[in-house]
């Protein structure tokens, strides 16, 4: 299934349901002039929803950061953890017992709401699926 287009001609929200009904597994780039998101599926199932990063702030270890629930210097030690392993950093956190899998769940729930707050007022712009 290829989709593309203008979310002025088939909006965001109806992208979405129809990737969903037809069960789908792939990435959906949504992106308008120079922001970029991309929604993850699987058999139709979002399992993932993030801007793809242009700027630090919007990395996960530097929302961790900002909300004082990990230190610079577990950050980094995280990140270079990271590197070698080649794992999700929030992954990387739990089992460095920085934080709880309810924490890091609860955060990415949060990052993702984010997402589609922002995603859902787009009004202009183009996806491809």
């Amino acid at each position: 299934m290829a989709l593309e287009g203008r979310i002025v001609d088939f909006g965001v929200a109806d992208i979405l349901q129809l990737i969903s009904q037809q069960q789908k597994t792939g990435v959906l780039l949504v992106q308008r002039g120079t922001e970029s998101i991309e929604v993850l599926f699987w058999n139709g199932m979002i399992v993932s929803a993030h801007p793809v990063a242009k700027d630090d702030k919007e990395l996960l270890g530097e929302r961790l950061l900002r909300s004082g629930l990990v230190s610079e210097g577990q950050l980094q030690r995280a990140l270079s953890i990271q590197r070698k392993n080649r794992q999700h950093i929030g992954e990387v956190l739990v089992e460095m017992n920085i934080m709880s899998r309810e924490t890091l769940d609860r955060i990415v729930h949060n990052q993702i709401y984010d997402t589609f707050s922002d995603l859902f007022q787009w009004k202009d712009g183009s996806y491809v699926f």
